[in-house]
């Protein structure tokens, strides 16, 4: 699509409002039967350049209405994207929630292991702990990689840990 300058459009407006002129005054002498020989070549002329420009800005319209339903389908998938969005940070909510709750227990846990196994225990329950903790960082970023098979794999590492026995098994006291 042609972009107008502002001249040019005042140029063209004040041509059709003259050819319309014209053709009103052609077509009143047809209407009369005083049209001259000599003015059925100007009334053709003028006839064929009014529909010339209405099929010109048909184009127009139906190239304005391809760009606004173009846009209105983009705007559409933007909307989809923000709800999808949105709905993905509740869920990553959800799950941050969920691990500071581990994170308490697991410290709770920790304090009571302290209690009950004495110093031995507690270098084990800390050597169990430090394996778990790599776990769960190595599971934190499998989760983050740009691959789906290696999140995936984060996830059901996070699974197995969430299943995984975190205490020592008590030595008997010598």
């Amino acid at each position: 699509m042609a972009r107008r300058t502002m001249a040019e459009r005042k140029r063209r407006t004040a041509e059709r409002e003259q050819r319309r002129d014209t053709l009103l005054v052609l077509l009143s002498r047809m209407q009369r039967g005083a049209l001259l020989d000599a003015e059925r070549p100007l009334l053709q002329a003028h006839v064929e350049a009014e529909l010339s420009d209405a099929d010109e800005l048909r184009s127009t319209v139906a190239g304005q209405q391809t760009l606004i339903q173009r846009q209105a389908a983009q705007l559409d998938a933007a909307h989809a994207a923000i709800e999808e969005t949105e709905r993905e940070h509740g869920r990553a909510e959800i799950r941050c929630a969920t691990a500071e709750q581990r994170a308490a227990d697991l410290a709770e846990q920790l304090r009571m292991y302290r209690a009950a196994y004495g110093p031995d225990g507690l270098a084990r329950a800390g050597r169990i702990r430090d394996a778990y903790d790599r776990a769960r960082r190595l599971s934190a970023v499998w989760r983050q990689a740009p691959d789906a098979v290696v999140q995936s794999a984060g996830y059901e590492l996070d699974a197995v840990l969430d299943n995984a026995p975190t205490t020592p098994t008590p030595e008997p006291q010598q």
